[in-house]
């Protein structure tokens, strides 16, 4: 496979890891998770996973004046 022309992965984390990695307070975005205003994804049972790219644009619009 060449590297130049592959798809690079898709980066998930769970809850805190994102909130602890990007400086977010965790309990802000629970709120968001529980009110579907993020999409979360439980593959393998009860922990949540966040997709960073996701997450992060949805973050960004929010914040005063949208994405810039």
């Amino acid at each position: 496979m060449n590297p130049e022309t592959s798809i690079p992965p898709v980066a998930y984390m769970t809850l805190p890891a994102f909130c602890k990695a990007h400086g977010f307070k965790e309990h802000a975005v629970r709120r968001a998770v529980n009110t579907g205003l993020l999409p979360v994804y439980q593959p393998f049972g009860a922990r949540q996973y966040l997709r960073v790219d996701e997450a992060l644009a949805f973050i960004a619009t929010c914040r005063k004046g949208g994405v810039q």
